[in-house]
């Protein structure tokens, strides 16, 4: 078995809702993900232009096939938007959202 075919065998491990994963909704489906609060909005205030949440989501791409700019995730009630694509692998996507947008 190769490394590649390791990862997507192993997805389950990284996506376990017992241990590091959780629901969400991805583009009104619901589904396992990693979801990490990198900073709330109140802790992001060095811009001009604006606050925003940013989050970290780490998707099996069984779930997630493709990823589109119009992508939505909704945790807590709270809607988070597709920022970028900050890595992937055979088995996983890990992207960026932001959420709770304000203007300053």
């Amino acid at each position: 078995m190769t490394l590649k075919e390791s990862m997507v065998n192993d997805i389950s491990l990284f996506l376990n809702n017992e241990e590091f994963a959780e629901a969400i909704t991805y583009n009104g489906v619901e589904i396992t993900a990693v979801f990490e609060l990198q900073q709330d909005r109140n802790d992001n205030d060095f811009a001009l232009s604006g606050q925003a949440a940013i989050a970290d989501v780490y998707v099996s791409k069984n779930d997630v096939a493709t990823v589109s700019r119009t992508d939505k995730v909704i945790k807590d009630g709270i809607t988070y938007r597709f920022r970028y694509i900050a890595d992937e692998d055979p088995a996983m996507w890990h992207l960026i959202f932001g959420g709770k947008e304000t203007v300053l």
